[in-house]
């Protein structure tokens, strides 16, 4: 869910905009949900499929749903215990040059400073949480969303 990224998560996630999980399950089965090397360990050969490049991602149901989301509850079966890239959706993040140079609309309001660099969050429009529940924390949101990316192997 992390990564790749898509044309439908150029949304800025602007300050004082709020966003609550609905349950509503679209982001269990809509995507597919990557491991990094941590993470690995923590599920059961039968539970992640290995990819041709070598990465590794939880199953999915016939449905399309991840093997672990309880549609009749709508709650993941693993959620205290889920994997980081499902902690951090429906927020992603971006290196100020790079939203430049992609174009996106932002201004400097929009600019979060972590670690001596400057980001700005996207986020994936497709989540009906958007605009409900509490505002969230910006600074917080990237600081997760970084750690995240290094986990992954990403530089900043």
């Amino acid at each position: 869910m992390y990564l790749p990224l898509y044309q439908r998560w150029i949304s800025v996630f602007r300050e004082g905009e709020s966003w609550r999980c609905l349950r509503c399950g679209e982001c269990c089965r809509r995507y597919a949900v990557e491991l990094h090397e941590g993470e690995v360990e923590r599920f059961q050969r039968d539970e992640v499929e290995i990819l041709d490049n070598g990465r590794r991602r939880i199953k999915r149901r016939f449905d399309g749903f991840c093997i672990f989301y309880d549609e009749k509850k709508r709650i993941c079966r693993i959620y205290e215990n889920r994997p980081d890239s499902c902690r951090i959706f429906p927020f992603s993040i971006l290196r100020k040059e790079v939203a430049e140079k992609m174009g996106i609309n932002f201004d400097d309001r929009d600019i979060v400073e972590h670690r001596g660099k400057f980001f700005i969050i996207i986020y994936d429009e497709a989540c009906l949480g958007i605009g409900k529940g509490e505002k969230q924390d910006r600074k917080k949101i990237v600081e997760e969303c970084y750690n995240v990316a290094l986990k992954f192997g990403f530089k900043f």
